[in-house]
């Protein structure tokens, strides 16, 4: 019979180990930080941060600058990055490349100084075009389709990219760090379990959905007992009457090759307006995993 003493040897060593190897898994991601201002130093609010790729400046996150025009992004996989700054009647404004690898996980900016548009103007063009996110009294906006990064995407890595929501390997979505979030379509609860609303996610492509509705703190007329804030997807709606149908494909090549398609039916008079829609996904991806 073994000792009984080598055997809580052993049980304590695996502790250690384990403990140990989700220290350093956790330790994968990294934190970066900075202040946007004026020239003159005051602080812009509500100016968008996007975090880009620093090889072909694709979209990772979007977020927002608080009053003190603070931005922070958590959560950044290891890589090199690049900051950009947007806001009305201000001139684009990049920061340095930012290195996010292992023992250097902690990136803090400082202040980014983004500089007025110039005034001197040969012609004036109005364009109605809505800002990608707006920021409402009680919740946060994503207008899918002011970004061109989101076609030939799904939902469910629009909204990966979105403020605030984190989606990790396996499809769960988290909300300022908190699991447990209520998915809803069009104000309705979805009522699905997780692996069935990740599929669902997964299938509906970007094109379909004309808002995203990002509330932390619910209203009284939302029922979030149990739940950790509210993710409504408003759905597009054709206006025209009649009957309508919309196909939609899209295919995408990397390492490997991948498919969303969406087929939409819609009948709309003066007093019904019914629509249904389909929608099929698939393709391959790879997650690669360096842990010292």
């Amino acid at each position: 019979m073994p000792n009984k003493t080598i055997i809580m040897r052993k049980a304590w060593m695996l502790s250690v180990v384990v403990l140990w190897a989700a220290l350093t898994g956790q330790a994968q991601t990294g934190r970066i930080s900075g202040r946007a201002a004026d020239p003159s130093q005051k602080p812009l609010e509500a100016f968008t941060a996007s975090l880009l790729t620093s090889k072909d400046s694709g979209l990772v996150k979007v977020g927002l600058t608080d009053r003190t025009g603070l931005f922070t992004f958590t959560e950044v996989r290891a890589g090199t990055y690049l900051i950009m700054l947007t806001g009305a009647g201000y001139a684009k404004s990049f920061s340095k490349t930012v290195d996010i690898s292992s023992g250097n996980m902690e990136h803090d900016l400082g202040q980014l100084v983004v500089n007025p548009q110039s005034k001197e103007l040969k012609e004036i063009a109005i364009v109605a075009r809505k800002p990608f996110i707006e920021q409402k009294i009680d919740k946060m906006v994503v207008n899918v389709d002011a970004a061109v990064t989101n076609a030939g995407t799904n939902i469910l890595e629009v909204l990966e990219k979105s403020p605030g929501i984190t989606v990790d390997g396996d499809g769960k979505i988290s909300l300022k760090g908190k699991q447990q979030v209520m998915v809803m379509i069009d104000g309705k609860p979805t009522y699905l379990g997780q692996a069935e609303l990740t599929n669902l996610l997964k299938t509906m492509p970007s094109g379909s959905i004309e808002q995203i509705e990002i509330m932390t703190n619910p209203s009284a007329k939302y029922d979030a007992a149990g739940n950790s804030g509210i993710i409504n997807l408003r759905t597009k709606k054709n206006k025209q009457y009649g009957f309508n149908v919309s196909v939609n494909a899209n295919y995408s090549q990397g390492k490997y090759w991948r498919t969303n398609d969406n087929f939409n039916l819609n009948y709309r008079n003066g007093t019904l307006n019914a629509f249904a829609s389909s929608g099929y996904s698939k393709g391959n991806s790879f997650q690669a995993l360096d842990i010292k």
